[in-house]
């Protein structure tokens, strides 16, 4: 069985490798992005979890991916990148059933921190698999391009995932979690299915040698990492765009449900504009060539352009003097759903 792994591995031809890179990738997609469409913090707030809570609830998700993502990319690294997938599959189907009967705010909690760890042993297998296979093909073209078509295609299976769970949340928020999980384990047998690797991967594991062997890889990554001057300003760039996007990601739903008085296939919709959005984004970063001196400019400008644009968006979003003060004015005499309905009013009769 081994040699017919291995025999299969040497026949792949790069064609194959990128449709099979492609159809694993394109799954995964589809089984997260039925909360993708806004659901998310709508099911919560659903719960009966606030602002903070809902919040804190992401924050646990930052914080296991940040602990936990060196050391399931060393385990990937062990023991192969198809195991580490279908294991991370795994883990996200069980958070998404877990979410799906969970009412208090520690089993969301868990919940999370589960989905965390899953994600992270997801995170770059696939990728790591497309690239070394492609090399072990002879690959020699322009990678980046794929990862463009690749965003390209998890975008499209995002807006398609996102359609379905708003149409499905419109009826019910909680069942759009059963959607999720099956989708991961459809993910999961694809990509175990799929991925194949060299008959090495399937030798026998020495436990204590693996042990070691991650331990050794952790420290190398994060000698690498922290020791890499681009390295940790990419890092914390990242973290910083990172956190700034979550707040938006968050609240947006709430405020076009609540605010606007749209329905949850509306928030589905507009989510599959933003998507839209990074198609077109994929697809001009498809076509454009820079050379390695302009990328960080470009870069920059793009991420300010970014930020200006999320400062109109709240600018113009605002409430206003005199609706603070009619909000405020209502809340003292018991009155808020009122206060606020006549800012929702005033909000849709300004041009």
């Amino acid at each position: 069985m081994r040699g017919e792994d291995g025999a299969e591995q040497g026949a792949l031809s790069a064609s194959a490798v990128v449709r099979r890179y492609y159809a694993v990738s394109l799954v995964y997609a589809l089984a997260g992005g039925f909360l993708a469409g806004g659901v998310y913090p709508l099911f919560l707030r659903s719960r009966g979890l606030g602002q903070l809570e809902i919040n804190s609830v992401l924050a646990v998700y930052f914080a296991v991916t940040f602990l936990t993502d060196v050391p399931t990319g060393a385990f990937a690294d062990a023991l192969g990148r198809r195991r580490a997938f279908v294991l991370g599959c795994a883990l996200r189907a069980a958070s998404f059933a877990l979410y799906f009967v969970s009412h208090a705010y520690v089993l969301f909690l868990v919940a999370e921190a589960i989905d965390a760890l899953g994600t992270t042993f997801c995170n770059g297998a696939v990728e790591a698999w497309g690239v070394d296979t492609l090399d072990q093909t002879g690959f020699v073209g322009r990678k980046d391009r794929l990862f463009s078509r690749l965003a390209q295609l998890a975008s499209a299976g995002a807006m398609i995932a996102a359609l379905v769970g708003s149409a499905v949340g419109s009826i019910d928020l909680a069942w759009t979690w059963p959607l999720g999980a099956a989708g991961f384990l459809a993910a999961a047998l694809v990509g175990g299915t799929v991925l194949r690797e060299p008959s090495r991967r399937a030798a026998h594991v020495d436990v204590a040698g693996l042990r070691r062997e991650i331990v050794a890889r952790i420290g190398t990554g994060l000698r690498q990492g922290v020791g890499v001057r681009p390295v940790r300003l990419l890092s914390l760039a990242g973290g910083v765009m990172m956190a700034t996007w979550a707040a938006y990601w968050l609240e947006w739903p709430i405020l076009f449900k609540d605010g606007y008085g749209v329905g949850v296939w509306v928030v589905g919709w507009i989510s599959c504009l933003l998507s839209l959005g990074q198609m077109i984004g994929s697809e001009i970063a498809a076509r454009t060539t820079l050379p390695a001196s302009r990328r960080p400019q470009v870069l920059s400008a793009l991420v300010i352009v970014t930020g200006a644009l999320l400062s109109a968006a709240a600018w113009v979003g605002r409430p206003r003097a005199h609706d603070r003060r009619a909000v405020r004015d209502e809340r003292c005499a018991g009155g808020a759903p009122a206060a606020r309905h006549r800012l929702v009013q005033r909000a849709a009769a300004t041009p």
